[in-house]
């Protein structure tokens, strides 16, 4: 047996939830798997975007709270993370070249926000992540990134105002907020902003009122990766791993 452990969106766990059943659009790949195969697990992690922690903070939880599962794991394993969880793997899986005694068989990355510009699982769906980049070694295992054209989580143009956005309120929190200002501060005074604005990017500055009604009403975040077949293609990937 093979143990998908997927990282879910905002909003789709919680602190305190112990559940082990997959929620929200990641549900439909742990519907898809070989049972016979295959055995799907949520891990669970806080989730939250400045409600409660920050973005970063409950980035870290995730990406701590996958390892620890991964560890505990007796079978080998598939990562999968969609969106806030996608950016918790991605992370993670990054850093797999340095700890080579973790089994992982392959990384899913559905609408991952820091997806690497050349990194795609089928047709180029132009841009990259709204938060930046990060690039997912794939020379010893898979890496499925799949992302939605249109989609400003995972394929932003570069020139896109709405990259302040991420950059400012990274560390966001009600729980924190002088956390946040401090963070505003060191990220200005070390040049850390995403530099949308330089002038060779000037034709996709316009933009952003287009992008975020992608996001916001046009389904291009959640109901693309269903409509356009991602999933199915993504969980015909994963069936296809052999042992």
């Amino acid at each position: 047996m093979i143990t998908v452990l997927c990282v879910v969106g905002t909003s789709e766990t919680w602190p305190g939830d112990v559940r082990t059943e997959v929620p929200g659009l990641l549900a439909e790949v742990a519907a898809g798997l070989d049972p016979a195969r295959f055995i799907a697990k949520q891990v669970p992690y806080p989730a939250e975007y400045g409600i409660g922690d920050a973005y970063a903070q409950s980035r870290t939880r995730g990406e701590q709270n996958l390892l620890a599962a991964t560890w505990r794991d007796p079978n080998p394993v598939i990562w999968v993370g969609y969106s806030q969880g996608a950016a918790v793997v991605g992370n993670a899986a990054a850093a797999l070249p340095n700890n080579r005694h973790l089994d992982v068989r392959g990384i899913g990355l559905v609408a991952d926000p820091a997806r690497y510009r050349r990194q795609y699982f089928g047709a180029d769906p132009g841009g990259y992540g709204i938060t930046g980049e990060r690039f997912v070694d794939d020379t010893l295992r898979p890496v499925w990134s799949v992302a939605a054209v249109g989609d400003p989580i995972c394929a932003l143009p570069e020139g896109s105002p709405l990259r302040t956005i991420a950059d400012a309120t990274e560390f966001m929190s009600t729980e924190d907020p002088d956390g946040w200002v401090r963070d505003l501060l060191t990220k200005t005074k070390s040049r850390q902003w995403q530099r949308w604005w330089d002038i060779a990017n000037w034709r996709e500055w316009g933009g952003a009122g287009g992008w975020a009604a992608n996001y916001l009403v046009g389904g291009r975040h959640v109901r693309a990766y269903r409509d356009d077949g991602h999933i199915a293609r993504l969980t015909a990937a994963i069936n296809a791993v052999t042992e």
